[in-house]
């Protein structure tokens, strides 16, 4: 879609998109002085009361959470949501059905790919208070890729995605490498509020990963949004030097049309959302390059994910990843983006980046560095 057709329907769909100046400012959400305790993995989400939810990994050791009442422009202190001492704590996303919300994470023994747990803890209040943390049995033996938050449907389905490895599935290895790693990608289901999960379809691609060993294969970390006809479309993380796109027309359980996606990426996440104003406008973030980690961009589609804005920088360190993206809306319409930022001194913060679709639209307002 031509840049100008893209502007024109953004201001036809709601007359309030251009009325404010560009926005576009970013700050470190999460940070730490000691190297060892890097803080990564964020997923964000607006809660019914219209607050912000971020959880992330605080080191591998817990699973962390921080609100926000004011569209993200300050955090509450953390707090502790899961805590397994003996094992590490990773990929936690979030589902918000209402008033309840649900986190997940990947738990396993540190250093070690053989096998997982999934763990989840509820809460019924927006937050407030949350239940005793419990563990989903999984249908697989090393389930991953959960960093995306979960979606509800129009019809009350609750899926949030994840993937698993297909070499330690077969059941004749005991442990693999991260580098031997062969992802399935696919969602869990749930039809009665997320109180049972069941699986979905899952999918794989035979394409052969590039650059050199160390990168996923197959297909990994879903990102899910709903179209307005209720299908179901996923843009995943691929070892190739493309973003790869799949749907799905029955909520989830079963996947088809897998295949490169417009976006140029490698081997990292890509964070997609729909927004509420306008609500036939969808932003993605990834890491736009074939090979590295960075820059990190984001751009807006009005066409269901067909074609895309160009993108605008939010952050690049060169030669340090800007890595495993979120994106969400809050209420006031600000769009909030969380990524885990690597930097020169080992350290590892958690960034976000407030901005609207004035900016993200504006060629005139240079790209931030």
């Amino acid at each position: 879609m031509h840049r100008w057709r893209l502007v024109f329907l953004l201001c036809c769909i709601s007359g309030v998109v251009f009325a404010d100046d560009p926005l576009f400012e970013v700050s470190t959400l999460i940070d730490q002085p000691q190297p060892d305790r890097w803080q990564a993995y964020p997923c964000i989400a607006k809660l019914s009361d219209h607050r912000m939810l971020c959880v992330w990994s605080d080191a591998g050791d817990r699973i962390l959470a921080s609100f926000s009442k004011d569209s993200g422009l300050e955090w509450s202190n953390p707090i502790v949501l899961m805590d397994h001492p003996s094992e590490a704590n990773y990929d936690p996303n979030i589902t918000v059905s209402g008033h309840r919300v649900i986190v997940m994470s990947t738990t396993r023994l540190p250093d070690k790919i053989e096998n997982t747990s999934t763990w989840c803890v509820v809460s019924n209040n927006d937050g407030m208070n949350w239940e005793d943390p419990y563990e989903i049995k999984m249908p697989h033996r090393y389930t991953s890729g959960k960093v995306q938050p979960g979606l509800r449907l129009t019809t009350g389905r609750l899926l949030w995605p994840y993937s698993y490895d297909i070499i330690l599935e077969a059941g004749d290895r005991k442990a693999i490498e991260r580098g031997e790693m062969d992802s399935r990608a696919g969602v869990m289901i749930s039809d009665d509020d997320g109180v049972t999960w069941r699986p979905g379809g899952d999918i794989h691609i035979e394409e052969s990963r590039i650059h050199s060993a160390g990168k996923v294969c197959g297909a990994d970390e879903p990102s899910l949004v709903e179209f307005a006809d209720g299908s179901v479309y996923a843009l995943l993380r691929t070892g190739t030097d493309r973003i790869w796109e799949m749907g799905s027309k029955d909520g989830g359980e079963t996947w088809d049309s897998i295949q490169p996606s417009p976006l140029t990426g490698h081997n990292a996440p890509v964070a997609l959302c729909r927004l509420q104003n306008p609500s036939d406008a969808y932003v993605c973030v990834w890491d736009d390059s074939p090979k590295d980690r960075w820059p990190l961009v984001a751009a807006v589609s009005t066409d269901e994910c067909r074609t895309w804005s160009q993108p605008k920088t939010l952050a690049c360190v060169p030669g340090y990843p800007s890595y495993s993206p979120n994106v969400t809306q809050a209420a006031d319409g600000t769009i909030l983006a969380v990524w885990q930022q690597h930097h020169p001194e080992k350290r590892i913060r958690i960034m976000l980046a407030r901005f609207n679709l004035k900016w993200l639209l504006d060629s005139s307002n240079p790209k931030s560095e």
